[in-house]
C-alpha cells in the first residue's frame, strides 16, 4: 500500500458523508431552484400534495408540457370529481412512473389517472427515450440506491447506463460539474 491511502480513504469517507447530508437527507430539495429540472419535479409533487384534499374522488392528469387538460377548468365544469394536473415539462413515461410512486405509494389516492399524450399517432422519435439523460435530472432527488438497478437497467446504451449508475451513486457529481461551468 502507498503511504497516501489513509488520506484517500478519509477523503472518500468525508465525500460520502457530505453527499449523504446534502442529497439523501432532504436538505438539497429545500434549496433547489424551482426552474431547474429537479425543482420542476419537486414543485409538482408539492402542489399536488397540497391541493389534493380528498373531499371528492380525484382524477390526476399526468404528462409533459404538451398535455391539454386544464384541471381548474375541468373542476369548474363539473362537481363530481376533482381534477389534478401533474404535467412536467420534458418528462417521459419513465419519469411518470416515479412521479406516481411518490404521489400515490399505496395506489389508492386517485379514482383515475389520465396519461395525456401529444397525439394518438406513434411516430418514430428522433431521441431514444430509453437513454435519456434528462430523466436523471428530473428525478435526481427522488431516486435512491434501491432504484439504481431498475432505473439504469431501463437504459439500453451501456455508456449511458454506466453514467446513470455513477450519477445515482454520487449525486453531488452533477452539481459540481454544473458549478465549474458557470
Amino acid at each position: 500500500m502507498t503511504p497516501g491511502w489513509p488520506a484517500a480513504l478519509a477523503g472518500a469517507v468525508l465525500f460520502l458523508l457530505a453527499e449523504a447530508a446534502i442529497f439523501r437527507s432532504g436538505l438539497y430539495v429545500k434549496y433547489v431552484r424551482p426552474e431547474s429540472y429537479t425543482g420542476a419535479f419537486e414543485t409538482v409533487i408539492e402542489f399536488e400534495n397540497r391541493l389534493a384534499n380528498g373531499q371528492r374522488p380525484r382524477i390526476l392528469a399526468v404528462g409533459d408540457s404538451r398535455m391539454a387538460l386544464r384541471a381548474w377548468y375541468a373542476n369548474q365544469l363539473q362537481s363530481k370529481f376533482e381534477f389534478g394536473n401533474a404535467g412536467i415539462a420534458s418528462s417521459t413515461p419513465r419519469v411518470w412512473s416515479y412521479l406516481l410512486r411518490e404521489l400515490d405509494p399505496s395506489r389508492n389516492r386517485y379514482a383515475a389517472i389520465l396519461f395525456l399524450l401529444p397525439s394518438y399517432e406513434d411516430p418514430d422519435e428522433l431521441e431514444d427515450l430509453r437513454n435519456r439523460d434528462l430523466d436523471q435530472r428530473l428525478l435526481l432527488h427522488r431516486l435512491g440506491y434501491a432504484d439504481i438497478p431498475r432505473f439504469a437497467g431501463s437504459m439500453t446504451d451501456p455508456p449511458t447506463r454506466r453514467g446513470a449508475v455513477v450519477q445515482l451513486l454520487f449525486k453531488g457529481r452533477r452539481i459540481s460539474r454544473t458549478c465549474r461551468r458557470s
